[in-house]
């Protein structure tokens, strides 16, 4: 049993011998591989890119620019329309303060009015 663990410690354990692991091809063919990938894929991407028809694209685009600006029309009228009917509210609620006040000052005088005239009907009496 002793020397199969001696074996598995020789490979294994800490005492294993260190082992260094070196690519069989030099460094360069590896650094041109990736330029190779690498341009091919922008050919690819170009071809992609510059051999489709984006007629459809632009027309769409036009479209949409065109409900943009329509959109954005109705934005404005809205807001305006908005604006009117906030100075809108504004002044009736100046007016109906100042209205209010008016009732409240009509209602102190006729208090006022009422008092005069039992007071004369009170002379009156007696």
């Amino acid at each position: 049993m002793k020397p199969v663990t001696r074996r598995l410690k020789r490979h294994f354990g800490s005492t294993a011998k260190r082992v260094a692991v070196r690519p069989q091809r030099p460094w360069y063919w590896s650094w041109l591989f990736a330029g190779l990938l690498m341009l091919a894929g922008y050919f690819i991407g170009s071809w992609q890119f510059y051999g489709r028809d984006y007629s459809d694209l632009r027309s769409h685009v036009e479209r949409l620019t065109k409900e943009n600006q329509s959109l954005q029309a109705k934005v404005v009228y809205s807001e305006s329309q908005l604006k009117v009917e906030q100075a809108t509210q504004n002044n009736l609620k100046k007016e109906l303060a100042k209205l209010h006040d008016e009732d409240m000052q009509l209602k102190v005088d006729l208090a006022s009015y009422k008092t005069m005239l039992g007071e004369k009907k009170a002379k009156r009496g007696r």
